[in-house]
């Protein structure tokens, strides 16, 4: 039971705190994998950046590894792992615009599942990657509907320097 209430606490911390679309922000094809991304990286904060309050987020590591010259797996790993169910399994690829990099995710649920994509705005620091989320009552505020690839890039270059990205987490580099 623990378990359950672990990986609903982590998915509800990820996932459901931020936006969800069903259209990407690109075309997976478009960007190549870099290799600034791969490898392992360690949970240090997260931040709510309008009053600069923690986010209660569960310590975690996450592992990112190219799937095909296009995607990437992320495997979400909490620190007090029970059973296999408390790993999370995430399909991700970059998308570009005017310079800024954006993460997008969908969570592995199943096959026949349309997918859900979350969106990140990210930096590769060194060793540190550091990415931002829309809260989703933020972007429900905002009253705009998603309905093609065009408009969610529309709607990113319009507001990619807003502030509207007021979830941040910082994560470290791991040696492999």
């Amino acid at each position: 039971m623990k378990s359950i209430k672990l990986m609903f606490l982590m998915l509800l911390c990820l996932a459901c705190q931020e936006y969800r679309v069903s259209y990407p922000l690109s075309d997976p094809k478009i960007q190549t994998n870099k290799s600034d991304l791969v490898g392992k990286w360690r949970f240090e904060r997260g931040l709510l950046l309008s009053d600069s309050s923690e986010l209660s987020y569960g310590t975690n590591s996450i592992e990112i590894r190219p799937f095909n010259l296009h995607e990437y797996i992320i495997k979400l790993v909490p620190d007090s792992i029970e059973t296999a169910s408390d790993v999370m399994l995430f399909r991700g690829f970059e998308s570009q615009i005017d310079a800024v990099r954006y993460a997008n995710m969908t969570f592995l649920e199943g096959v026949d599942i349309k997918p859900m994509y979350s969106i990140y705005k990210f930096e590769v620091l060194g060793e540190k990657l550091i990415f931002w989320g829309v809260p989703e009552q933020v972007f429900d505020s905002l009253g705009i509907s998603i309905t093609s690839i065009s408009k969610h890039n529309k709607f990113m270059k319009k507001h990619s320097s807003r502030a509207i990205w007021l979830h941040q987490y910082e994560y470290s580099k791991l040696p492999d």
